[in-house]
């Protein structure tokens, strides 16, 4: 899955600039390289400073104040830039992102010169990518493997949207225990979710504004899926936004390191859902790779 996605944007951004070295670019987000998370301790990601500490009385009441801030976002169009790296791949790129609950996704990924450079779009059915360098048009089901090809998550097309926003539905999730960490002006919240398939989710909230700056999710094995951190929040209409989202994924023993950065954005504007869907232009070549095998050269074997 590595080597197609390394394939599809080495190749486009070849034929755009030869300036540009090989290199593996991803349809979600970008502007600069992110690094490896250091082993250390990372830094308390406090937000404000110019207003007082809240105290809680209680776990219900935390969990409560963190919903208020940890809004429900219904669709969102952004400019971003995702930089993605880990043991074997490292890459950027500038997307243009349509994203509707619970599980509809667009997006447009701009090469050096701005021009679009690959399409991807998923309506939670079926997923489609479209290569206009190539002059391929790629389709198939909207399943975890399909999607991985481009987008590095091992998550359904509902959970990257969640990820996209930098959040999770609170409303799927249940408290269970709370605690203050007076130094770092942080509450840790543990929290249990609704549907057993799912894991538990320990979240970092600021004491001072009540948004979340970090949260880890779990399997249902207990084992970590995701681990993520925001900053830069800024008010976006009536919401406060974290312009800035780091994701840690572990992925064969090793961790890739997401960092989307957002340019432009806005929340809960209308978006038809006919924009999650694709048909191949008149002449190119169209693979259906739940049916073909992809070579690393991006040669499809019957």
């Amino acid at each position: 899955m590595t080597s197609f996605r390394a394939g599809v944007w080495a190749i486009a951004l070849r034929k755009t600039v030869k300036a540009v070295p090989w290199g593996i670019a991803i349809a979600i987000a970008i502007t600069t390289l992110i690094f490896q998370f250091s082993c250390l301790a990372p830094k308390p990601n406090k937000v404000r400073k110019g207003i007082p500490l809240v105290p809680v009385k209680n776990t219900g009441e935390l969990f409560k104040k963190t919903k208020e801030t940890n809004f429900v976002v219904e669709s969102l169009r952004g400019v971003a830039t995702i930089s993605v790296s880990s043991a074997g791949e490292d890459f950027k790129v500038t997307e243009i992102i349509l994203a509707k609950r619970p599980g509809f996704l667009r997006l447009e990924s701009l090469g050096p010169l701005g021009q679009t450079i690959l399409f991807l779009a998923t309506n939670n059915k079926r997923i489609y990518i479209y290569s206009p360098m190539e002059n391929r048009f790629y389709f198939g089901l909207a399943s975890k493997k399909n999607l991985s090809m481009i987008i590095p998550l091992p998550f359904k097309s509902t959970d990257i949207v969640e990820i996209i926003q930098g959040k999770i539905d609170l409303s799927k999730y249940f408290p269970l225990k709370m605690s203050f960490d007076l130094q770092n002006e942080q509450y840790h919240l543990t929290l249990s979710p609704e549907d057993r398939s799912r894991g538990m989710a320990f979240l970092t909230v600021d004491a001072r504004t009540f948004y979340t700056t970090e949260m880890k999710l779990y399997d249902r094995g207990n084992n970590l899926i995701i681990d993520g951190r925001f900053s830069k929040f800024r008010k976006v209409g009536k919401h406060i936004f974290p312009m800035k989202l780091k994701y840690r994924v572990p992925k064969n023993s090793v961790f890739v390191n997401i960092e989307i950065n957002y340019d432009e954005i806005k929340l809960n504007t209308p978006i038809e859902e006919s924009r999650f869907s694709m048909t191949p232009p008149r002449g190119v070549t169209e693979i259906d790779i739940d049916k073909a095998i992809i070579n690393f050269d991006r040669t499809p074997v019957n």
